[in-house]
Parts: structure tokens; C-alpha cells; sequence
């Protein structure tokens, strides 16, 4: 069972689609809408188990226990969700699968973007030139 790390991390959703980021590396990371909706019921305390059987009517048991294995271990890599010790009853009703989410075919997929890690790192106070203001980092900081 999973948690959502949120002393790492800050999730949204746009239109159906996750953007999730990392308040430590500054990457922030984009789900298709299958995996937006096994993130949700992820964090929701689902277990890897249900979420198979859920998805076994779009792939067969094996590539879903697959894909959702790889999945959990990025989640877990990159510190967007953490494992915990006991179960814990869902806390919400699970999601519908239907076909819509399918947009990519079968596909639980991430993006990982690091474009903006600079500025979503950078010290607002501290590390901002003073005669421009936010988003521009002080000269003698470019270099560090």
C-alpha cells in the first residue's frame, strides 16, 4: 500500500491529467490519463492487486502487473509516493476504468521535465537580482 509523499511533493490536476512536482529536485512530471487515474487510487490506498484486476479488462493480468510494477518503482525512485507499513481501508471509491483512457493504447506513462528546476529551486528572497526581480537569478548565482 501507498502514500502520496507529500512532505516531497505537490500534485494537481489539469483537465483530468496529473502534474505532480518534486519540492527537492525540482523536476515536476506529467501522467497520461490511464496512469492519472492508478496514481489516484494509488494514493487512495487501493492495493497493486486491485488495480490488476481492474485493468485486466484492457490488457492481459501479466502486462498490466507489468507495466503497474514498473510504474510503482519510478513513483517510489523519484520519491512522488511512499510505502507504507499497514493496510489502510481505501478512502475513497476506486476509479472507472473505461475505454477513454486509452488514449495511448495500454499505457502507464510519465514524464519526467526538468526545464524549470532552476527557477522552481531558486530562493525568491535570496538568490533573485534585486534590480530585475523573480525569475531572474543574481549574476554571481548563475555560476554556482
Amino acid at each position: 500500500m501507498y502514500a502520496f509523499n507529500e512532505k516531497k511533493a505537490f500534485c494537481d490536476d489539469v483537465d483530468g491529467q496529473l502534474i505532480v512536482l518534486n519540492f527537492d529536485t525540482g523536476a515536476y512530471y506529467s501522467f497520461n490519463s490511464l496512469a492519472s487515474v492508478v496514481f489516484r487510487d494509488l494514493i487512495a490506498g487501493y492495493e497493486k492487486n486491485e488495480i490488476i484486476q481492474a485493468l485486466e479488462q484492457f490488457a492481459p493480468a501479466a502486462e498490466v502487473a507489468q507495466q503497474l510494477g514498473i510504474l510503482i518503482d519510478k513513483l517510489l525512485e523519484k520519491e512522488l509516493i511512499v510505502s507504507l507499513a499497514e493496510s489502510q481501508a481505501p478512502k475513497e471509491a476506486m476509479s472507472f476504468y473505461n475505454e477513454s483512457l486509452l488514449e495511448d493504447g495500454f499505457s502507464l506513462h510519465i514524464d519526467e521535465f526538468m526545464d524549470v528546476a532552476d527557477l522552481l529551486l531558486m530562493d525568491p528572497i535570496h538568490e533573485v537580482d534585486p534590480d530585475v526581480g523573480w525569475p531572474q537569478i543574481r549574476p554571481e548565482k548563475l555560476d554556482e
